[in-house]
């Protein structure tokens, strides 16, 4: 069975095919197939999210894809979109996407609106699927506070369950493994 990890030389992806390389094949599907880690047994391949033909091709041969989202940008959705037909026409048979907790179409933050369009787009194709909706990541929080340690956002009373992208990356990788 091949699996591929899109995002490998990031956060998230990267540590999920560090988890998944021992002793497995990978397709690592990046922009630069350089930045590719340093893995046994792993093959990087050109590919882009927005692209359908390249997609496409990066994946033929892929039986599962875990599918970080594409960076932030505001063709982020259509890049999803993209990147989900391309593994339908690929032949792709399970996609895992790492999603976001609260993913809704009617939601009032932007990344949920993005990460259900992309969902209903999985579900619509004949792959099977599985939805990681994570939330916000603890190793982020204090990042995105401002000079006086207040962070806005969308968080109702303020109240936030975090969680580790290590732990993320590990149970994406536990699932992964549980496909296989």
């Amino acid at each position: 069975m091949k699996i591929a990890i899109t995002g490998s030389s990031g956060h998230i992806g990267g540590m999920v095919a560090r988890h998944r390389a021992r002793g497995l094949p990978l397709i690592l599907p990046l922009r630069t197939p350089a930045k590719a880690p340093d893995l046994p047994a792993c093959e990087a391949r050109l590919f882009a999210y927005g692209d359908f033909e390249l997609a496409r091709q990066a994946l033929s041969g892929v039986d599962v894809l875990f599918m970080v989202s594409a960076a932030e940008s505001p063709t982020r959705e259509q890049e999803h979109l993209t990147l989900v037909r391309a593994a339908a026409a690929a032949g792709v048979q399970h996609l895992v996407y790492l999603s976001f907790a609260g993913a809704s179409a009617s939601s009032t933050f932007t990344l949920a609106r993005t990460h259900a369009a992309t969902e209903a787009a999985i579900q619509q194709t004949a792959m099977r699927y599985t939805f990681l909706r994570d939330n916000f990541y603890s190793e982020m929080m204090a990042t995105i506070a401002n000079a006086d340690g207040i962070i806005a956002g969308p968080a109702g009373d303020g109240r936030v369950a975090c969680v580790s992208q290590q732990d993320v990356a590990q149970a994406a990788a536990n699932i992964l493994a549980a496909i296989a």
